[in-house]
């Protein structure tokens, strides 16, 4: 039994990458992703060395994306919305700002596109998104 929560294939992944002796040990490829989400799971996560990576302390928004029909793989939610505000079509640069105007959102741990169809609309028609 443990405390510590999976890691998803994109946070193994980042797990490997901060930790050249993981990759060392585990190499790369699905394997090494599977075998650095089972270290992290039996002993990482109580580490202070290895878990302290893991936490997100900033808390901000991620932007992965730059602009409709872009994919990226992401974990968490992802926000669709308008780049610059309707109404003085300044850019929107900040998590704040787009939160303002009509969103749509989806969960996902996998690789997405950033389209209409995939966010089941369009939150503002003929608006870069």
């Amino acid at each position: 039994m443990t405390c510590a929560r999976e890691l998803s294939d994109y946070e193994a992944l980042a797990y490997l990458q901060f930790f050249p002796e993981l990759q060392q040990k585990f190499g790369n490829g699905p394997s090494a992703i599977k075998q650095a989400r089972a270290h992290f799971t039996k002993t990482g996560y109580s580490q202070d060395h290895f878990a302290s990576k893991m936490k997100d302390s900033s808390k901000n928004a991620w932007k992965c994306g730059v602009g409709a029909k872009q994919s990226c793989k992401c974990h968490g939610n992802l926000w669709y919305g308008p780049t610059v505000s309707p109404d003085d079509k300044k850019p929107i640069d900040t998590w704040d700002k787009m939160r303002e105007w009509k969103t749509l959102s989806k969960a996902s741990d996998e690789w997405m596109s950033c389209t209409d169809a995939n966010f089941g609309g369009d939150p503002w028609k003929n608006q870069e998104k």
